[in-house]
């Protein structure tokens, strides 16, 4: 859930100024939703895989998103300046429809830039993004089932299991 608020924001932006600037809904215009999608979502979803590593190294959001700006933050803006200059060849073109597809579409992913680089991390220090199994992993160790007599003999999935099925009829009410 905490994905589409970045990803939806370049969308809105893009529409918005369409609205603004009186441009019509055409076949085109209406494509730059799907596209941007498409290509945005990529780096929402490298951003908050490496946010979750740093994150499971020492359970400090600051310093995971600290980290994952400075580990992320180029090849994000570099993905982002690539799409956006393929894309801005476009607006030279003499059809105008393909030269405002281009025009939007540079907005749009530079809107989604910044919504992956403040946006993203704003939202992120508000909300828990780590599984029970990555607290439980965290709080019995790396392999539970070996430093933990009750879990002799057991397979780590069968561990995950056991955890995850009394996570659940903990939360049931009696």
């Amino acid at each position: 859930m905490i994905a589409l608020l970045p990803n939806c924001f370049p969308i809105v932006v893009s529409f918005g100024i369409m609205g603004w600037f009186g441009i019509p809904l055409s076949i085109a215009t209406s494509l730059i939703a799907c596209i941007a999608i498409g290509l945005a979502v990529d780096d929402t979803i490298h951003y908050l895989v490496c946010y979750n590593r740093e994150f499971k190294e020492d359970l400090n959001k600051e310093n995971a998103l600290s980290n994952t700006i400075r580990h992320m933050g180029k090849p994000i803006v570099f993905t982002t300046a690539t799409i956006s200059l393929g894309f801005s060849v476009l607006m030279f073109s003499s059809f105008n429809p393909t030269a405002v597809f281009g025009l939007l579409m540079v907005i749009t992913m530079v809107s989604a830039l910044v919504a992956d680089l403040v946006l993203l991390p704003s939202l992120m220090l508000h909300v828990e993004l780590v599984t029970i199994w990555d607290l439980l992993k965290l709080k019995l160790g790396r392999d539970p089932h070996q430093g933990i007599p009750l879990f002799k003999g057991l397979s780590r999935t069968q561990v995950h299991y056991v955890l995850n099925a009394e996570y659940v009829r903990s939360k049931l009410p009696i």
